[in-house]
């Protein structure tokens, strides 16, 4: 059996019985790239705002994963880009601030939509891109679960560049 996309609502694959290779043929399935590219000197910025939190980076051994947060430890993949890491350690910043302590751990995609709208709050601060959106969709994550969390998501955003040595906004507190 192979899982083969369906059109519509729902779950978008469904398990299909196959009896030959040739079955298994078929358009291209679209990919996902959340890959960011370039350089920027706000890698410091990230970098500081680790230290003002308290929050120690150190890299990571594993190529699967490209950062975890560990409770008061950051570990990032070796060899991201300035960009992609900026965002990497803008995500599990994001994690540390409104997960590591909680008393009542939120679902899986809740929290990894919390920390990549945090992130790309961050992101579009610093004038850099982010691919919010379709982490967020790919994790499960949707627009309601960002509303409700919106409050907490602005107050780690916050946080995080004013540990980097920033402010936003007039009236930011």
């Amino acid at each position: 059996q192979v899982l083969a996309p369906m059109t519509g609502r729902g779950f978008p694959f469904l398990l299909v019985p196959v009896y030959d290779i040739s079955q298994t043929e078929g358009r291209p399935l679209k990919t996902l790239d959340l890959s960011l590219a370039g350089e920027t000197v706000h890698v410091v910025t990230l970098e500081r705002a680790a230290a003002g939190l308290g929050i120690v980076l150190r890299p990571s051994g594993r190529r699967d994963v490209l950062g975890e947060s560990r409770g008061g430890e950051i570990r990032v993949s070796e060899g991201l880009g300035g960009v992609e890491r900026v965002s990497v350690i803008a995500h599990e910043l994001a994690h540390e601030l409104l997960h590591q302590r909680a008393v009542k751990r939120l679902p899986r995609a809740m929290e990894e939509a919390e920390a990549e709208a945090t992130a790309h709050v961050v992101l579009r601060a610093l004038g850099l891109p982010s691919t919010a959106p379709g982490y967020i969709a790919w994790q499960g994550g949707d627009g309601a679960a960002i509303l409700r969390s919106l409050g907490r998501i602005q107050r780690a955003a916050r946080r995080i560049l004013h540990a980097g040595g920033l402010t936003i906004g007039a009236g930011s507190r």
